[in-house]
């Protein structure tokens, strides 16, 4: 799918709690090598009698080494005593070094926003995303790619005369000087400004450049984030990060997310499609079911399809009234438009029925010569943007998605083979969503993926493009 422009009012920020951290001292249990020390201090005595009958020591000599034997005795025991694994570990320096980056972020951001912050900056940050924290006395802090460390903090936004600065001068001085947005890497589509819950509130064309309203309404919504790419990507933030977020459709409940990769951006929603619905398209698509064809890169041309993928398959089109709801609250989902949806391919596997790992975007430099799909991606400058896989059977055995490259694992040899990488197990409800562009706006290599040979029992599924 990819998206294009749709203006939605954002709405403001929650109010959060600010929770303080706190530092743990460092604990330490006796154990039995506190015996071998007190054994050493009394050889320790008996020597320090010898030398002092010798002469050798004087006695402020001798209370200096007492001292020394009792601090080195103390050093030893907590070096060497093994910590109860149920104490709290001190505070190692990278650890110090992440509280002092929260701490930063508390201080730069108004502390109603920390909690929301928590959704979109890391540590290691997303390539393409930048956060913009707007917060007291007209001030707005920009996380760029949205790395807590990396902040351009307490930037105003009013003008001296204490009125708003107009969207040329916010974007021209605020956005552009901090952030090269005119260099980016892949300038291809419209830089984009989102709310916190993915509506596309303003991009980079827009013209009125003496607009002074935008800007504090940007300032209304407390935080807002730019996707390099103009497109909305879900953060993955970390595995097993769990975000919620409603849906717009007829039903107006409520999304959970859970990430289960960051590379690539696999993101897991359980009880997305109803019985009811899992039916309807499985019964739907049986009598129109063929074996599926693949698109052939330029050097696979004049091999069968069944080379790469043995499952049968069909599209089923908006005329199928069932399918309507499914379609938007999809849409809802990713935030991207229903217009820009693909037809749903509906897929079943059989016994020992397969797909390789293959890319569901268009690299144009593999299809050369073949001139539907370069018309289609417009040469490049148009893509599958995110694909939502619809579980809609369980399987006994087999069947899994497997993504090879997760955890930017290099390209496998064997593009059948299912060993090593994520692999999702099939779960009737369920959806997945992987992004084939990064928020930056170009293709992910790492979003490789196949479906494995189902060993016991039939996969039925669909995805969305």
């Amino acid at each position: 799918m990819a998206k294009k422009k749709a203006n939605k009012k954002a709405p403001p920020s929650k109010s959060k709690k600010k929770v303080p951290s706190t530092k743990v001292p460092f604990e330490t249990t006796k154990s039995k090598d506190s015996s071998s020390l007190n054994n050493s201090n009394k050889w320790m005595w008996i020597m320090s009698i010898f030398f002092l009958a010798a002469g050798i020591l004087t006695p402020p000599a001798l209370d200096l080494w007492q001292e020394y034997s009792t601090r080195s005795n103390n050093d030893s025991l907590t070096q060497e005593a093994p910590r109860d694994s149920s104490s709290p570990s001190p505070l190692t320096p990278s650890n110090q070094k992440t509280e002092k980056l929260k701490k930063r972020v508390l201080e730069s951001c108004d502390p109603e926003a920390v909690e929301d912050l928590q959704g979109f900056i890391t540590e290691e940050g997303v390539l393409g995303m930048h956060t913009l924290c707007f917060h007291g006395n007209n001030l707005v802090t920009i996380f760029q790619n949205s790395k807590t460390s990396n902040q351009h903090i307490d930037i105003p936004v009013f003008a001296s005369d204490g009125d708003a600065v107009t969207w040329k001068t916010f974007k021209d001085d605020i956005l552009e000087a901090r952030l090269n947005l005119s260099k980016r890497r892949y300038p291809v589509q419209a830089w984009a400004l989102f709310d916190i819950e993915g509506h596309r509130i303003i991009d980079e064309g827009y013209e009125d450049m003496t607009d002074k309203r935008l800007v504090s309404f940007l300032m209304d919504q407390g935080i807002i984030i730019i996707m390099e790419g103009g497109q909305w990507v879900w953060p993955g933030i970390r595995e097993g990060f769990i975000r919620k977020i409603p849906l717009e459709d007829d039903t107006k409940e409520f999304a959970t997310l859970e990430t289960l990769s960051l590379n690539p951006l696999v993101l897991s929603v359980d009880g997305f499609l109803t019985d009811e619905e899992c039916n309807f398209i499985q019964e739907t698509a049986a009598p129109m079911m063929k074996y599926s064809g693949v698109t052939l890169m330029d050097k696979d041309k004049g091999r069968p399809a069944s080379d790469f993928r043995t499952s049968q398959s069909t599209f089923l089109g908006p005329q199928y009234k069932g399918l309507i709801d499914v379609d938007y609250r999809t849409s809802s989902l990713v935030r991207i438009p229903r217009s820009h949806q693909e037809h749903v391919q509906v897929l079943r596997y059989g016994h020992t029925e397969k797909y390789n790992a293959h890319h569901d975007y268009f690299d144009p430099r593999l299809y050369k010569n073949d001139p539907n799909t370069l018309r289609m991606i417009q040469n490049g400058n148009k893509n599958r943007m995110a694909t939502v896989f619809w579980y809609l059977s369980d399987v006994v055995k087999g069947g899994e998605t497997i993504f090879p490259r997760y955890g930017a694992a290099p390209t496998p040899r064997d593009m059948a083979d299912c060993t090593n990488g994520l692999k999702v197990k099939p779960q009737r409800g369920k959806v997945i969503i992987f992004y084939s562009m990064t928020a930056e706006g170009t293709t992910d290599a790492y979003s490789l993926h196949g479906a494995c040979p189902v060993e016991e029992g039939i996969k039925w599924a669909a995805n969305k493009w």
